[in-house]
């Protein structure tokens, strides 16, 4: 018996993404809401499905990319070959919003030139309504725009622990974040309960910087993340600074405020 083959059908997926807890450093598909929509109509969304093997989230096909998923053209057609993620607001024709229906994360908006050959990662930070995980460090508080007298809204704090890379945490609209970290090395003496270390702690906001796409979503996370550095009033009617230190104690919550204040006031550059 002969075969002969009379057609070949290919289908491409424009886009999959992975979600990273940046906290536990793993993937997290459990209760996330995915939407994707063209960056010119944010009124109907197309909603990505989990895979059940493995655990990315994609989209069979999208507005406007129907040739693609067909094999009729490439993805250099739709966006240039070299465009980096720094420069991909440029050509963006898509925009990712992540919604976390426990709200253990904070929701995530990625402007996107689409469609993708690759798996797009994506961090998902902490909310400040996520409860602490057990044997991790915790830091939380509430970021001011002094000059303004608002909320640092999609603010960021960078807290670099002693011998340790920079831990980042990113404040909701309301200025609100919270952090975890482990606990740096102990000590070569002493108990552990009464250990503290050093840490020192900065913060990212400029408005001029944040990408905002919609009034119903946070800016664009990469814009978030790009923020020029701020001033931090240590104390009140002190001279801003570009980072401060704080005590960490073992197991013990760390509340980063001005001092005599209950929040952490600062300034944009």
């Amino acid at each position: 018996m002969t075969f002969h083959l009379r057609e070949t059908i290919i289908r491409r997926a424009p886009l999959a993404v992975r979600c990273i807890d940046v906290v536990r450093d793993q993937p997290v598909s459990n209760d996330l809401h995915l939407e994707v929509y063209l960056r010119d109509h944010l009124t109907q969304p197309t909603v990505a499905r989990p895979s059940p093997v493995s655990g990315f989230f994609g989209v069979r096909t999208l507005p406007e990319l129907r040739d693609y998923v067909t094999n009729a053209k490439d993805a250099s057609a739709y966006c240039s070959p070299n465009l980096s993620p720094e420069d991909e607001h440029q050509e963006a024709n898509f925009v990712l919003l992540i919604q976390d229906k426990q709200q253990r994360f904070l929701p995530a908006t990625l402007v996107l030139c689409l469609p993708k050959t690759h798996v797009v990662p994506v961090d998902l930070h902490s909310s400040p309504a996520r409860s602490p995980i057990a044997g991790m460090a915790s830091i939380y508080g509430e970021i001011w725009d002094a000059s303004a007298d608002a909320p640092a809204a999609w603010s960021v704090v960078r807290v670099t622990p002693p011998s340790n890379n920079p831990v980042r945490a990113i404040a909701d609209a309301r200025g609100m974040f919270q952090m975890m970290l482990p606990h740096p090395g102990p000590k070569k003496s002493g108990v552990l309960h009464e250990m503290k270390w050093v840490i020192t702690c900065e913060v990212l906001y400029k408005l001029d910087d944040q990408l905002d796409v919609s009034p119903r979503m946070p800016p664009d996370m990469r814009s978030i993340l790009n923020q020029g550095t701020a001033n931090i009033h240590d104390v009140p009617d002190g001279d801003g600074k570009t980072s401060i230190e704080r005590s960490l104690l073992y197991q013990t919550p760390l509340v980063l405020r001005t001092e005599n204040e209950n929040r952490l006031m600062i300034e944009p550059q």
